[in-house]
C-alpha cells in the first residue's frame, strides 16, 4: 500500500496531494487531495483513514483554466490522427458550457502536462453530478500486511 509507505507516523495530514505519485491513476483527477488520519491499533499496527468531500468546484477568475476537470486517457495519443480529430469533433458537438471561473469549455481530449486528458466541463459536472463524502479505512499490521476487503475495511 503506497499510502502506508509514504506516511508512517501517526497523526493527521490535511490536503494530502501526492496521490498521483503513488501509482493510482484513478486518484489523480478524481479524489485529488484528501485528508489522512493515522492511529495505532493497539497491537503494533496502524489504522489509516482517508476522508474527503468529492465535488466539482471551480476557481474564481480562472484566467489560466487551472480548475478544469478530467481524466487521463493515455491511449488517445496512440490513435490515428483521424480518430483523434473525429473523437474531438463528436465531443464538441455535445455543446459548450460557461465555467463560473470565467471561460467557456467543452468536452475535449487535450494533451495537458504531458498526459492526454478527457476534459469534462465543470458546469456539466455540477449540474449532473452529486457531491458525496469519501471515507475509507484500511489497517496495516505490525508486520506490514494490509487488510483486504471483507476483513475490516470500510467504505462510505
Amino acid at each position: 500500500m503506497k499510502i502506508a509507505s509514504a506516511y508512517k507516523r501517526p497523526g493527521r495530514y490535511k490536503e494530502v496531494k501526492r496521490a498521483y505519485a503513488w501509482g493510482i491513476p484513478d486518484m489523480r483527477n478524481s479524489l485529488g487531495t484528501f485528508d489522512l488520519e493515522i492511529t495505532g491499533d493497539g497491537s503494533g499496527g496502524k489504522v489509516y483513514t482517508v476522508t474527503d468531500r468529492y465535488s466539482f468546484p471551480y476557481m474564481e477568475n480562472d484566467k489560466w483554466q487551472r480548475g478544469r476537470h478530467g481524466f487521463q486517457v493515455s491511449f488517445f495519443g496512440s490513435l490515428p490522427a483521424l480518430a483523434q480529430r473525429s473523437t474531438n469533433a463528436a465531443l464538441a458537438a455535445l455543446g459548450t458550457w460557461q465555467n463560473p471561473g470565467g471561460f467557456s469549455e467543452k468536452f475535449e481530449v487535450k494533451k495537458l502536462t504531458g498526459d492526454w486528458t478527457l476534459l469534462i466541463p465543470q458546469q456539466f459536472l455540477a449540474d449532473s453530478g452529486v457531491d458525496f463524502a469519501v471515507h475509507s479505512t484500511f489497517r496495516v499490521s505490525g508486520e506490514g500486511n494490509v487488510e483486504q476487503d471483507g476483513e475490516g475495511l470500510s467504505h462510505e
